[in-house]
């Protein structure tokens, strides 16, 4: 079957020269024949070619390779308690290692935006997609910290490229109506990371076996096999979209007009089984830059993008650039430096559990665990037996990290939960509350949540509070972006939305780096001032008008 799905887009089609035809009211396969010679526009031409196997495909392909962007950005927080002894990984180095990917991320963005304008979406998803899962190999074989962390980087600059057009390419096969659907369940399927990386990480860390490569200076380890494994949605989505074709709608904004076409009716063909696709003419997309600038070098295409986001920072638009930048800023920065130390946060919980069984706030026992580590480490000078012996120096200290408790994997298994409830949640109450009201709630709610968690001494609470911050910021990530559609005008709105999802990630590099040196020496400032921005956040929310003037 999926050979058979893959030869038809491979082989030719024929299109007629006689007569167009459209779709008639008769009956669902019927059509009727209007005279030749007329063009169709785009939007009427993808609605021709129906929706059916491959668009099923697609969602699937660009679903698998949102998980693989989503699997680079979470996997170092599992990997980080795993390898913290192998490569000696301090509070900081652990904080650079969460923020490493996003820095990526943010550095290389904008030049995927412009290669995919000028080359084309599929061919740069597909070398991003296949060079990152080539940099995950490498970076399981990182001998220390700093090798690791160039590897972690050159993630982030891959994943960057499916992160910002996948949704672009999807969209562009599918109808206006259908587009919105196809873009959701590629998302559902893309925030299943959240659920898929604790279990993987779970059947793979807890594993003790040892592989040595190099002698003494590199053993292959559970936790490389774990950043191995999680290159495969990389690897399977860039191999996939082999077989797909380049988007019909970048073709025509481009200029060719009948590689569209022929896209188009490869789709038609798919779709219905049928050869006869009734469009033999596409539109010129008059609309597009790209179809208008005959000078596509990237010196051009740059000060096109300066083009368009400076009316972004002119008066009319400033007030509503900055609070809905300053909002997405606070709002990832909290989410992504809360997520990616949760499982470090519950795994110093467990073992403290261990050493004092009893209740404990979350940054007590950060304390407890780290002070034992201390203890633990300078015993030998303590013990007056040993200061009056006189046996050997005691032996270089032993890493006492490395282990992550099978807690860990339950309440990451119950965060990822959240993750996927949240945005259900949002969409079924949205349009009752509004779009400003549900998003100042959350994070005010989100808010005193971060704060809380340093409070209480349950674990269960302290379970129940990181699902409320986590869900609702993850929610709400998406849901700025839907308010900054009905803040500005259609040829402003594409970078708006580009913008602000630069700044919140930007935020969550910034949340990674104080999270990591905040946790050991000022473990509850590091939960105030997450709390405390997404508060300032939701006051911030309230200046944003209730209904944007382009919401129609």
């Amino acid at each position: 079957m999926v050979q058979e799905v893959f030869r038809s887009f491979t082989a030719s089609v024929t299109i007629g020269d006689k007569e167009k035809r459209l779709p008639s009211s008769d009956g669902p396969g019927a059509v009727a024949v209007v005279e030749s010679g007329t063009s169709t526009s785009f939007e009427d031409a993808v609605k021709l070619t129906g929706y059916g196997l491959f668009h099923y495909l697609l969602m699937v392909v660009v679903g698998v390779s949102i998980l693989a962007t989503n699997t680079e950005m979470v996997d170092m927080s599992y990997v980080l308690s795993a390898a913290e002894c192998d490569l000696g990984l301090s509070q900081a180095d652990k904080g650079l290692l969460g923020a490493i990917t996003y820095i990526g991320i943010v550095c290389s963005a904008h030049m995927w935006g412009v290669l995919a304008d000028t080359t084309g979406r599929r061919r740069i998803m597909i070398r991003a997609l296949l060079v990152n899962a080539a940099v995950s190999v490498c970076a399981s074989l990182a001998p220390n910290f700093a090798t690791l962390v160039v590897f972690r980087f050159l993630n982030g600059v891959c994943v960057s490229a499916p992160a910002a057009l996948g949704y672009a390419y999807l969209g562009e096969f599918n109808s206006a109506s259908d587009r919105n659907r196809a873009i959701i369940l590629a998302g559902i399927l893309g925030a299943c990371a959240a659920l898929i990386l604790p279990g993987l990480a779970w059947s793979v860390l807890p594993m003790e076996w040892s592989l040595p490569l190099y002698g003494d200076v590199l053993a292959f380890k559970p936790w490389r096999l774990f950043i191995l494994v999680g290159a495969c949605p990389a690897l399977l989505s860039g191999l996939c979209l082999l077989w797909f074709p380049e988007s019909p709608k970048f073709l025509l904004a481009v200029g060719r007009r009948d590689e569209a076409l022929e896209v188009l009716s490869r789709v038609y063909t798919l779709n219905t089984g049928r050869d006869d696709f009734p469009v033999r003419e596409l539109t010129e997309d008059t609309s597009s830059i790209m179809a208008t600038t005959t000078d596509r070098s990237f010196l051009t295409l740059m000060k096109i993008v300066a083009a368009q986001t400076a009316p972004l920072f002119r008066p009319a638009f400033l007030p509503h650039t900055f609070l809905v930048c300053f909002i997405q800023f606070g709002n990832v920065a909290s989410a992504s430096g809360l997520l990616l130390w949760l499982p470090e946060l519950f795994n110093y919980q467990a073992r403290y559990a261990e050493i004092h069984p009893g209740a404990a706030t979350m940054c007590e026992a950060v304390s407890g665990v780290l002070q034992a580590a201390r203890n633990t480490t300078s015993e030998f000078v303590l013990d007056p037996e040993v200061l009056t012996s006189s046996a050997p120096a005691a032996e270089a200290p032993v890493c006492n990290g490395g282990t992550i408790l099978p807690q860990v994997y339950v309440n990451a298994l119950f965060i990822g939960a959240a993750n996927v409830i949240a945005p259900i949640f949002g969409s079924l109450v949205v349009n009752k509350v509004g779009k400003r009201n549900l998003l100042v709630s959350c994070m005010w709610a989100t808010g005193v949540s971060a704060v809380a968690i340093n409070f209480v001494d349950s674990s269960t609470a302290i379970l129940t509070l990181a699902c409320l911050v986590i869900g609702l910021t993850g929610m709400c990530i998406g849901h700025i972006s839907g308010i900054v559609l009905d803040l500005f005008p259609t040829n402003v709105r594409g970078m708006a939305v580009i913008l602000s999802l630069m700044c919140g990630r930007l935020g969550s590099m910034v949340g990674n780096f104080i999270f990591g040196s905040l946790l050991d020496t000022y473990c509850d400032a590091a939960f105030y001032f997450f709390g405390g921005m997404l508060l300032v956040c939701g006051v911030f929310g309230c200046f944003l008008p209730k209904q944007g003037r382009f919401a129609n």
